[in-house]
Order: C-alpha cells, then structure tokens, then sequence
C-alpha cells in the first residue's frame, strides 16, 4: 500500500478550500491514463481558470508536482 496525493487547492491566504476563486490540480484516469485537470472552484464561466500573475508561481508548482505524480 501507498498513499498518493491526488489533489491540490491552490488557496488565498484565509480562503476556505470551496471559496469561489480557489483552484484545484488533480490527477484524474481517463481511460487507464493518468492526466493533470486544473478547474476553479465556482467558476461562473465553465472552462475557464483566471490566474493572476502573482498567483501564477504557486499553480505553475502545483501542476509541476501533480504531473510526477502521475503513472506512466
């Protein structure tokens, strides 16, 4: 056994995790292959992350990490 770390909320200081704006990094299996999904919490326009510059660092380090998480 193993524990994986599947998701990421990338949060505002004070932010509650489902707080409109946050963005969550998951490792999703999408027949049998694994791929990184990036979605915003409560996003009025489906599809659609807004990321700030200075929010940019910190989500660029999420996806980097949830894309060696993922198996080959």
């Amino acid at each position: 056994m193993e524990i994986r770390v599947c998701r990421i909320h990338v949060v505002q200081p004070g932010k509650r995790l489902y707080e409109k704006g946050v963005i969550a990094v998951s490792i999703e299996d999408h027949g049998g292959k694994e791929s990184v999904l990036v979605h915003q919490i409560d996003s009025s326009r489906a599809g659609i992350v807004v990321v700030k510059p200075d929010e940019w660092p910190v989500l660029r380090g999420a996806i980097d990490r949830m894309m060696k998480e993922c198996m080959a």
